[in-house]
């Protein structure tokens, strides 16, 4: 399971919107980019998109939420948009030559293999969109209060993890 520690932004209809915190690792070793859970931090805190997760926890808003997802699904996936446009793009390319083509016509067919990848990407993306096998779970969920201090009109604001 690869982690990745966010907090919540906004609550509705028994959704959790998480911001994930940018990360280049988890701190734990040394392992950096080779890590899986940095991979998920990319993925999760490139955009900075909120992601909604399902708050069966009942998080609100400012608490920090700690998400997961399979590690299968997400090898599967990257696997899928990286390989099916390449092999696309080699049968193409090698069914032109086979058929006796000169090269500028393979490398055509091989553009054309490329485009119909990309585009079977795409219909599979579209098509796997609302399924919530591809969405993280909250693992677990840290409760986070807030202690206002009003001292000459300035407020303080002390957080505190329970």
């Amino acid at each position: 399971m690869l982690e990745a520690t966010g907090r919540v932004v906004a609550v509705a209809d028994g959704t959790a919107w998480v911001q994930t915190e940018v990360q280049s690792a988890c701190g734990h070793c040394c392992a950096g980019a080779g890590c899986g859970t940095s991979a998920l931090a990319g993925l999760l805190g490139r955009s900075r998109a909120p992601v909604p997760v399902d708050n069966s926890v009942g998080a609100a808003v400012g608490d920090e939420l700690v998400l997961g997802i399979d590690e299968d699904i997400l090898v599967a996936a990257s696997v899928t948009v990286y390989l099916l446009p390449l092999l696309a793009m080699l049968l193409a390319a090698l069914g032109a030559a086979a058929l006796g083509w000169d090269e500028s016509g393979a490398a055509l067919c091989g553009l054309g293999g490329l485009v119909a990848g990309l585009y079977g990407v795409h219909w599979l993306a579209r098509r796997t969109a609302g399924s919530d096998m591809y969405l993280p779970v909250v693992l677990r969920h840290h409760v986070v209060r807030n202690r206002y201090e009003i001292i000459n009109n300035a407020i303080f604001v002390e957080r505190r993890h329970d």
